[in-house]
Protein backbone atom coordinates (compact mmCIF):
# COMPACT_ATOMS: atom_id res chain seq x y z
CA UNK A 1 0.00 0.00 0.00
CA UNK A 2 2.87 2.37 0.77
CA UNK A 3 4.41 1.53 -2.60
CA UNK A 4 1.13 2.29 -4.35
CA UNK A 5 0.91 5.58 -2.48
CA UNK A 6 4.40 6.58 -3.58
CA UNK A 7 3.69 5.67 -7.19
CA UNK A 8 0.56 7.79 -7.22
CA UNK A 9 2.25 10.80 -5.62
CA UNK A 10 5.32 10.63 -7.85
CA UNK A 11 3.07 11.17 -10.85
CA UNK A 12 2.52 14.75 -9.60
CA UNK A 13 -0.96 14.85 -11.09
CA UNK A 14 -3.71 16.72 -9.20
CA UNK A 15 -6.20 14.18 -10.54
CA UNK A 16 -4.60 11.61 -8.27
CA UNK A 17 -5.46 13.63 -5.14
CA UNK A 18 -9.11 12.75 -5.65
CA UNK A 19 -8.14 9.21 -6.57
CA UNK A 20 -6.34 8.81 -3.24
CA UNK A 21 -9.31 10.09 -1.29
CA UNK A 22 -11.68 7.73 -3.12
CA UNK A 23 -9.37 4.80 -2.41
CA UNK A 24 -8.91 5.72 1.25
CA UNK A 25 -10.36 2.45 2.54
CA UNK A 26 -7.80 0.46 0.56
CA UNK A 27 -5.02 2.13 2.57
CA UNK A 28 -6.52 1.17 5.93
CA UNK A 29 -3.53 -0.99 6.93
CA UNK A 30 -1.11 1.89 6.37
CA UNK A 31 -3.33 4.29 8.32
CA UNK A 32 -3.44 1.87 11.25
CA UNK A 33 0.33 1.44 11.14
CA UNK A 34 1.57 5.03 10.82
CA UNK A 35 -1.40 7.00 12.15
CA UNK A 36 -3.81 9.32 10.42
CA UNK A 37 -1.58 12.39 10.72
CA UNK A 38 1.37 10.84 8.88
CA UNK A 39 -0.95 9.32 6.34
CA UNK A 40 -2.53 12.72 5.71
CA UNK A 41 0.91 14.17 5.02
CA UNK A 42 1.45 11.46 2.42
CA UNK A 43 -1.77 12.42 0.69
CA UNK A 44 -0.96 16.13 0.72
CA UNK A 45 2.68 16.07 -0.40
CA UNK A 46 5.18 14.04 -2.34
CA UNK A 47 7.68 14.39 0.49
CA UNK A 48 5.13 12.94 2.89
CA UNK A 49 4.54 10.00 0.56
CA UNK A 50 8.29 9.34 0.35
CA UNK A 51 8.60 9.44 4.15
CA UNK A 52 5.67 7.04 4.49
CA UNK A 53 7.15 4.72 1.90
CA UNK A 54 10.50 4.58 3.68
CA UNK A 55 8.98 4.18 7.14
CA UNK A 56 6.72 1.29 6.14
CA UNK A 57 9.46 -0.66 4.37
CA UNK A 58 11.99 0.05 7.13
CA UNK A 59 9.52 -1.25 9.72
CA UNK A 60 8.79 -4.30 7.60
CA UNK A 61 12.48 -5.19 7.21
CA UNK A 62 13.14 -4.71 10.95
CA UNK A 63 10.12 -6.85 11.89
CA UNK A 64 11.47 -9.64 9.68
CA UNK A 65 15.05 -9.21 10.97
CA UNK A 66 16.30 -8.27 7.50
CA UNK A 67 19.24 -5.89 6.92
CA UNK A 68 17.31 -3.87 4.35
CA UNK A 69 14.64 -3.97 1.68
CA UNK A 70 14.25 -4.09 -2.08
CA UNK A 71 11.41 -2.44 -3.96
CA UNK A 72 10.67 -2.98 -7.64
CA UNK A 73 8.36 -0.63 -9.46
CA UNK A 74 9.49 -0.28 -13.09
CA UNK A 75 7.84 3.07 -13.78
CA UNK A 76 9.79 4.67 -10.91
CA UNK A 77 12.72 4.89 -13.33
CA UNK A 78 11.58 8.38 -14.27
CA UNK A 79 12.15 9.52 -10.67
CA UNK A 80 15.52 7.83 -10.19
CA UNK A 81 17.41 10.99 -9.21
CA UNK A 82 14.71 12.01 -6.74
CA UNK A 83 14.66 8.59 -5.06
CA UNK A 84 18.45 8.41 -4.89
CA UNK A 85 18.48 11.84 -3.21
CA UNK A 86 15.72 10.93 -0.77
CA UNK A 87 17.31 7.59 0.15
CA UNK A 88 21.04 8.41 0.38
CA UNK A 89 22.06 4.87 1.40
CA UNK A 90 20.02 3.17 -1.33
CA UNK A 91 21.37 1.52 -4.46
CA UNK A 92 19.58 1.45 -7.80
CA UNK A 93 19.89 -1.61 -10.01
CA UNK A 94 18.78 -0.99 -13.58
CA UNK A 95 17.77 -4.26 -15.23
CA UNK A 96 18.21 -3.74 -18.96
CA UNK A 97 16.55 -6.03 -21.47
CA UNK A 98 17.09 -6.17 -25.23
CA UNK A 99 14.53 -3.77 -26.68
CA UNK A 100 13.15 -6.12 -29.28
CA UNK A 101 12.14 -8.61 -26.59
CA UNK A 102 10.56 -5.87 -24.49
CA UNK A 103 8.46 -4.81 -27.47
CA UNK A 104 7.45 -8.39 -28.26
CA UNK A 105 6.47 -9.09 -24.65
CA UNK A 106 4.37 -5.95 -24.22
CA UNK A 107 2.67 -6.29 -27.61
CA UNK A 108 1.87 -9.94 -26.95
CA UNK A 109 0.35 -9.02 -23.58
CA UNK A 110 -1.57 -6.10 -25.10
CA UNK A 111 -3.09 -8.30 -27.76
CA UNK A 112 -4.08 -11.03 -25.30
CA UNK A 113 -5.44 -8.66 -22.63
CA UNK A 114 -6.59 -5.48 -24.42
CA UNK A 115 -8.87 -4.34 -21.60
CA UNK A 116 -6.10 -4.49 -18.98
CA UNK A 117 -3.48 -2.93 -21.29
CA UNK A 118 -5.24 -0.56 -23.72
CA UNK A 119 -3.11 0.70 -26.58
CA UNK A 120 -0.21 -1.61 -25.81
CA UNK A 121 -0.88 -3.90 -28.77
CA UNK A 122 0.64 -1.12 -30.89
CA UNK A 123 4.44 -1.67 -31.05
CA UNK A 124 5.03 2.08 -30.97
CA UNK A 125 3.87 2.18 -27.33
CA UNK A 126 6.62 -0.14 -26.11
CA UNK A 127 9.21 1.23 -28.55
CA UNK A 128 8.74 4.74 -27.13
CA UNK A 129 8.69 3.46 -23.53
CA UNK A 130 11.91 1.45 -23.96
CA UNK A 131 13.69 4.30 -25.77
CA UNK A 132 12.64 6.71 -23.02
CA UNK A 133 13.81 4.30 -20.31
CA UNK A 134 17.29 3.72 -21.69
CA UNK A 135 17.78 7.42 -22.47
CA UNK A 136 17.01 8.10 -18.82
CA UNK A 137 19.34 5.28 -17.76
CA UNK A 138 22.15 6.90 -19.73
CA UNK A 139 21.89 9.98 -17.50
CA UNK A 140 22.68 7.73 -14.51
CA UNK A 141 25.72 6.06 -16.04
CA UNK A 142 28.23 7.94 -13.84
CA UNK A 143 26.23 7.72 -10.60
CA UNK A 144 28.19 5.78 -7.94
CA UNK A 145 25.09 4.04 -6.54
CA UNK A 146 23.61 2.92 -9.85
CA UNK A 147 24.41 -0.44 -11.43
CA UNK A 148 23.29 -1.89 -14.75
CA UNK A 149 22.43 -5.57 -15.13
CA UNK A 150 21.64 -7.43 -18.33
CA UNK A 151 18.23 -9.12 -18.14
CA UNK A 152 19.49 -11.93 -20.31
CA UNK A 153 22.50 -12.53 -18.05
CA UNK A 154 20.29 -12.47 -14.97
CA UNK A 155 17.97 -15.13 -16.35
CA UNK A 156 20.84 -17.44 -17.24
CA UNK A 157 23.04 -16.87 -14.18
CA UNK A 158 20.84 -15.65 -11.34
CA UNK A 159 23.01 -16.85 -8.45
CA UNK A 160 26.20 -15.43 -9.92
CA UNK A 161 24.56 -12.06 -10.61
CA UNK A 162 23.05 -11.81 -7.11
CA UNK A 163 26.38 -12.72 -5.52
CA UNK A 164 28.02 -9.93 -7.54
CA UNK A 165 25.27 -7.53 -6.43
CA UNK A 166 26.01 -8.42 -2.80
CA UNK A 167 29.66 -7.59 -3.32
CA UNK A 168 28.88 -4.25 -4.97
CA UNK A 169 26.76 -3.06 -2.03
CA UNK A 170 29.25 -4.42 0.54
CA UNK A 171 26.81 -6.90 2.00
CA UNK A 172 28.54 -9.31 4.39
CA UNK A 173 28.73 -12.83 2.88
CA UNK A 174 26.78 -14.24 5.82
CA UNK A 175 23.81 -12.02 4.94
CA UNK A 176 23.82 -12.92 1.27
CA UNK A 177 21.24 -15.38 0.03
CA UNK A 178 20.89 -16.24 -3.62
CA UNK A 179 18.03 -18.70 -3.15
CA UNK A 180 14.45 -17.72 -3.79
CA UNK A 181 11.09 -19.41 -3.66
CA UNK A 182 9.27 -16.34 -4.90
CA UNK A 183 7.11 -17.06 -7.91
CA UNK A 184 7.10 -14.60 -10.78
CA UNK A 185 3.39 -15.19 -11.35
CA UNK A 186 0.44 -14.33 -9.11
CA UNK A 187 -3.32 -14.74 -9.47
CA UNK A 188 -3.60 -11.03 -10.27
CA UNK A 189 -1.21 -11.44 -13.24
CA UNK A 190 -2.89 -13.94 -15.59
CA UNK A 191 -0.81 -12.69 -18.52
CA UNK A 192 2.36 -14.25 -17.02
CA UNK A 193 3.44 -17.86 -17.29
CA UNK A 194 3.30 -19.78 -14.01
CA UNK A 195 7.01 -20.24 -13.35
CA UNK A 196 9.49 -19.73 -10.58
CA UNK A 197 12.60 -17.78 -11.43
CA UNK A 198 14.63 -21.01 -11.30
CA UNK A 199 12.72 -22.80 -14.06
CA UNK A 200 12.04 -19.72 -16.16
CA UNK A 201 12.82 -20.18 -19.85
CA UNK A 202 12.11 -17.13 -22.01
CA UNK A 203 9.85 -17.67 -25.00
CA UNK A 204 11.03 -16.13 -28.26
CA UNK A 205 7.97 -13.98 -28.88
CA UNK A 206 10.04 -11.73 -31.14
CA UNK A 207 10.01 -14.16 -34.07
CA UNK A 208 6.66 -15.65 -33.09
CA UNK A 209 4.44 -12.57 -33.30
CA UNK A 210 6.23 -10.28 -35.78
CA UNK A 211 6.88 -10.79 -39.46
CA UNK A 212 10.32 -10.19 -40.94
CA UNK A 213 9.28 -6.75 -42.23
CA UNK A 214 7.78 -5.80 -38.85
CA UNK A 215 10.95 -6.84 -37.06
CA UNK A 216 13.04 -4.69 -39.36
CA UNK A 217 10.78 -1.67 -38.79
CA UNK A 218 10.96 -2.10 -35.03
CA UNK A 219 14.76 -2.49 -35.05
CA UNK A 220 15.10 0.77 -36.94
CA UNK A 221 13.08 2.62 -34.30
CA UNK A 222 14.84 1.22 -31.22
CA UNK A 223 17.81 3.13 -29.81
CA UNK A 224 20.05 0.09 -29.71
CA UNK A 225 23.20 2.20 -29.78
CA UNK A 226 22.30 3.61 -26.35
CA UNK A 227 21.48 0.12 -25.04
CA UNK A 228 24.85 -1.23 -26.21
CA UNK A 229 26.62 1.69 -24.53
CA UNK A 230 24.87 0.92 -21.25
CA UNK A 231 25.71 -2.78 -21.52
CA UNK A 232 29.39 -1.95 -21.83
CA UNK A 233 29.33 0.49 -18.90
Amino acid sequence: QAVNMLGIRLSESPVHDMYLLKKLRQFRTVVEHVGLQNFSKAILSRGGAIDLFGQCLDDLSIANECPGWVEKTPLHFEKSFLLLDEFPTAFLFYLLRDGKHVVASIVDRGRAFPDEFPGQADPNYSINLWNHSIEHAKKLIEHPRVFFISHESFCSAQNEIMTAVGREINMPPGEQSTNTEIRIHTESEPWKNDHTIEDFTPVDKWTKIFSSDEREQIRNKLKNDVWRELMSA
